[in-house]
Parts: structure tokens; sequence; C-alpha cells
């Protein structure tokens, strides 16, 4: 899920060019995501398999290559076994802790990551992100575009063999509205009929609350049918029901055990596994589940919990785990990794559906000024960024919708143009920096890659005559702190929580959940709100694209890349695929498809 980025993913965390990419044909990372739209849709064909006969995958890409060894040192090779010293287990880091498994409560990638393996929903994205049949067989849409009919496959189960039916997303639905579960997520669904009244409401009257979670658009006319309606039309709701947050729960389960319904041995799903066993910031084993409705995987799934990337490295070389997984590789790795004859081998890279930025708090002088955030914006050199700050492991960004996104612009948006810059300043009143305030406070989570990052800014700032003071925090009170009172200027970033369009240009709408910048344009909200509700997509691409040339104008931010990762898999690890909204876990959508050779 890609939720608010909540750190460096090469530290850890929760969110290129866009062609496909294939590493040494054994691992999938397949994008381009395209919207469905239509009605009455069956059961999509499962996607080509390539020819390869040593390491199959379960889809087809184009490959790119890894890049060459940049170091001139004398590799050292890594002895690594042709088969699984683990057997059937694949084992996985995840790199920290869950806070949560209750997809209801599923707030960053690694709650997300896990509640996908035990969770499932109405419908899943296939490897280039288009919706296909999950739990739900088909569906039908009004022609109204206000009401979904999702008819469930038959017999579907829970994973204690108990029957899942229509009145269990019934009560899930209704269930993230309010306290004590009252999901931080819920906008993704908040056009659901009544859904915005019953979450609001300070009634504490049983009957009337009772009379409003009974109003919410979501209801079931039999055990096989379920019906959402909508206040008004929205493009993009089918592929927001693919998010973690919108899977069921069990009723009876979660009366009975509360909190202790999602830990081991109580928790009851309905995904490919079933947790086993979790030994709280350490490991977590998961297992199979024989009721899953796409048949039980053919491993089970270990999940580690090492967060520092030495100790990640280490464990990857002793056969440990079989993957990095969410603690990716430094720019010292990397070179140690490439002049490793075994570990280049292992080395893949993916790009996500992804976008790092710098945000201002325009209610703040000077930033109040649209010139001198679009003066700031072309005060950035982008390719000098990713090559000296990230180690090349991203793209620039000119514009906040990455590639592989409907919506996105190639040749639009933010360059670097210092004279530009400095032109841009002095139209504002800023002459050659002259008036401007002085150490503006620029704040950002304190990892490693960010505080390159913001260090990097700093110098490109004061070459237009801006001086700005850094102030690192731990993300915890990083995040906490710009949701409540936003520094002049801070980090962040966003990773696709949906494949469409909505969830980038949705972001800045005027009181919008994410929006903590104060931003506002009430041409830019009529625009995002028209094409949220246009169900012609070449529509809603001209309304979109009207909506970016503002974001052009009068910058919110300024756009710095987009994320590519680089991540070892082991050679017995067959068929894993991943997407644009792995959000740092790679293979999250198809790790049940994985099969491990072993003696």
């Amino acid at each position: 899920m890609a939720k608010l980025v909540t750190a460096s993913w090469d530290q850890r965390s929760k969110h290129g060019r866009w062609p496909k990419r294939l590493q040494q044909g054994r691992f999938a990372a397949l994008m381009l995501p395209a919207l469905l739209l239509g009605a009455c849709v069956a059961p999509s064909a499962a996607p080509a398999s390539p020819s390869s006969t040593v390491l199959p995958l379960a889809a087809t890409a184009t490959t790119s290559p890894t890049p060459k060894p940049t170091s001139t040192s004398t590799p050292v090779p890594t002895a690594t076994p042709v088969v699984s010293p683990h057997g059937d287990t694949l084992v996985y880091n995840i790199g920290s802790e869950p806070a949560s498994i209750d997809p209801a409560r599923d707030r960053d990638t690694t709650e997300d990551f896990v509640d996908v393996q035990l969770n499932a929903t109405l419908v899943i994205p296939d490897a280039n992100l288009n919706m296909k049949p999950g739990l739900a067989a088909s569906w039908d849409l009004s022609p109204d575009g206000l009401t979904y009919t999702f008819h469930l496959r038959p017999d579907l189960k829970w994973s204690d063999g108990s029957p899942l039916t229509a009145s269990d997303f019934v009560y899930s639905f209704t269930r993230l509205f309010r306290p004590p579960v009252a999901s931080p997520y819920t906008h993704f669904i908040s056009g659901i009929v009544g859904a915005h009244a019953y979450a609001t409401s300070t009634s504490t009257d049983p009957a009337e609350l009772a009379a409003l979670r009974a109003a919410v658009g979501v209801t079931a006319p039999n055990d096989s049918t379920l019906v959402i309606r909508l206040v008004q039309p929205e493009a993009f709701f089918l592929s927001t029901l693919a998010d973690a947050l919108a899977a069921p729960v069990k009723r009876s389960n979660v009366q009975q055990y509360g909190a202790q319904a999602f830990q081991a041995p109580h928790e009851v799903g309905s995904g490919p596994f079933i947790l086993k066993s979790w030994a709280h910031h350490s490991s977590m084993e998961l297992v199979p589940n024989a009721s899953y409705y796409g048949g039980p995987p053919a491993i089970d799934l270990k999940l580690e919990m090492i967060g520092e990337t030495s100790a990640t490295l280490a464990a990857y070389r002793g056969n440990t785990i079989d993957t990095d997984g969410a603690v990716g590789l430094t720019a010292a790795d990397m070179a140690t990794v490439r002049a490793d004859t075994q570990l280049r081998n292992d080395l893949f890279s993916y790009t996500e559906l992804g976008t790092y930025f710098l945000q201002y708090d325009v209610a703040q002088p000077p930033f109040d000024r649209a010139l001198v955030r679009r003066a700031l914006s072309y005060a950035i050199d982008r390719e000098a960024l990713v090559r000296t700050a990230l180690a090349g492991e991203g793209d620039p960004a000119a514009s906040l919708v990455p590639p592989g996104m409907p919506g996105h612009l190639p040749g639009l948006g933010q360059t670097y143009d210092l004279n530009k810059a400095k032109a841009l300043l002095a139209l504002a009143g800023y002459p050659g920096g002259h008036g401007l305030p002085t150490n503006l406070v620029a704040s950002y989570n304190n990892l490693p890659a960010w505080t390159r990052v913001m260090q990097f800014m700093r110098t490109e700032f004061s070459a237009v005559g801006l001086t700005i003071q850094l102030n690192p925090l731990d993300s915890a009170s990083y995040f906490s702190a710009m949701r409540q009172h936003p520094s002049p200027m801070f980090r962040s970033g966003w990773l696709s929580d949906y494949p469409d369009p909505n969830d980038w240009y949705g972001l800045f709408v005027t009181g919008g959940t994410q929006n903590v910048g104060q931003w506002s344009n009430a041409r830019y909200d009529d625009l995002v709100r028209q094409a949220a509700q246009d169900l012609n997509q070449a529509e809603r691409m001209r309304l979109y694209n009207q909506a970016a040339q503002i974001l052009m104008s009068d910058p919110p931010a300024s756009w710095w890349y987009y994320p590519r990762r680089y991540r070892l898999v082991k050679p017995w690890v067959r068929g894993m695929v991943t997407t644009g909204m792995d959000g740092g876990l790679p293979g999250k959508y198809f790790i049940k498809d994985v099969t491990i050779a072993f003696g």
C-alpha cells in the first residue's frame, strides 16, 4: 500500500524511466497500469509465461540489464548453494515489526505487505495493475455509474473453513468508519453513500448511530451478492477496492478475541496464507491457506524483521534470508554487491509508482508567493541530486505523476535552469536572494538518504541566495509535527495506493487529508473533482492535463525524483513478479505464486 511515504526505502519504511523491467530473466517487474471502468467482468486470462526453463516467471516483461560494476576491486565470490537450505519456505525480510495486521488499520507498507498475504479483496491487481476478479467472480456497474453489484465466487471460505458471505463485507466496510477502528485511510471509499455522515457523527446515542450505520450504502441482498452505492460517479472507485483496508474481517472472530483476533493463533483471513506464529520484533511464520479461493500456495513464508542494512546483507550472504526485501542497499553496499561475482547476479532493479518531493507550507512567507516556489523548483539540478545524493537509485522527476501512471505528462514540468530561478526570484522582489528570510527551517526524518538529499538542497538553494536550516527529526516525531505544525519546507513523497491519477492529483485538493502544506487552488479543485466523476477516460486525461498545468504555474512542491529499487533475491526463488505498487517490498501481490528450488 502506498500510503504516505514514511521513510527512505533505502533504509526501510512505508509507498525511472518506465519501460517494464526484468532482471536476468527470473524476476518480473511489470507496470503500466490501465484503468478498468467497464461492467460484467469475468476472470481474465493468466499472463503468458516466458520460455525460460531455469527460473520460470509468472509473466513477461522487457529486460533491463543490471548496471556494470563501478568498483575496480577484485571480486570476492560468495558461495551460494544451488538449492534452498530452507526447503519449501521463502525467507523474506520485511525489515520491521508491523504495528497491526488488522486490515482496517493498514497504514504503512510493512503492514500492507503482511495484510495482502493474509487477506483477499473483491478485486485484485494483475501484473500490469489492471483490476481483475478476486473474491468477486464478476460485477456490474449501473448506467449512471452510482451502483456496483458484486457477485461473489461460489463457496468462499474463511481460513478456518467457515463460509464467507456478502454480510461479512457489510460488517467490514462499516467497521472502517467508527472508533475504535476509524481507519485513517477511509478517504479512499468515503464516496460511499452515508459513509461520511457515519464517520463524522459526534452522536453518542446508540439508536442514532445504528441508523447512520444502516444508511451506509453497502448492502447484502443475499449471501453471494454485495451492492455498493456511491454518492456520485467515481471513475477510480473499483481500483480502491484492491487496497487491503477493503478486505473483509470475520465478525465473530473480532467480537470473541478483540485485538487478539489479529494475533496467532486466532487470526482468520481470506488470503493465500495463514498466520502460524508471531515472535514479535523478530519474525512471523505463515503457512498456506487450504481454503484460499485460488488454491493454496506451494510454499511456506517466513518474514524476518532485520532493519539494519549491514545486518541484512550479512544475513543474505549467510543464506539466512532469501531476499533483502524491505531493506534496500546503500551506495556502499551497491559497490560491494557489484564487485561480487555471485551477488551481482542476484541483483535486480524495478521502478515504482512513486514521487519524492520538497513540500512548502504556503501559509508561511515567502512560500505564500507562487513565484518563489517556482523559482526554487528551477534551482534544483535533479540529475545531480539522483547521481550524487542517491547513487543513481532513481530518475529525475519533473512533475507530480510518475511515468507509467495515466495522467503522467512527459516533457511537462520543472527542470533545472539557474538563470530562470534567479530571474523569478527577482520578479518576486528578491533580487539575488536579498530580502528572503534567513535560516528558513527545512524538516525531514533523519534517515541517511534524506540527510544526503536535504544537504544537497541546502547547497542548491544557496546558489540563489536562500539559506535554510536543516531540522532532522526521528520519523515518529517528524510525521506528527508536519501534520500539526508543518515547517516552511519539508521532505515529502507519495507511493500509489491505487492505480489511478486521482490518487495523485487528489493529494493537493483544498482541505485534503494529505495536503498538509495548505495549498489551495479553486480551479484545480474543480478540475480534479470533474475528472474523478467522468467515466470517459479521454476526457479525464484532458482535465488532468489542465490540472498539471496549474501545478506548473502555482506549484505546491518541488518534485525531486521517481524511485528505483535495487534488491537481492536468491537464485532458487522462482516466479516472483513485482509491480509499481509494491511499496518497497518486491513481489507483494504475487508471493503466493512463488516456488522454491530445494533438494
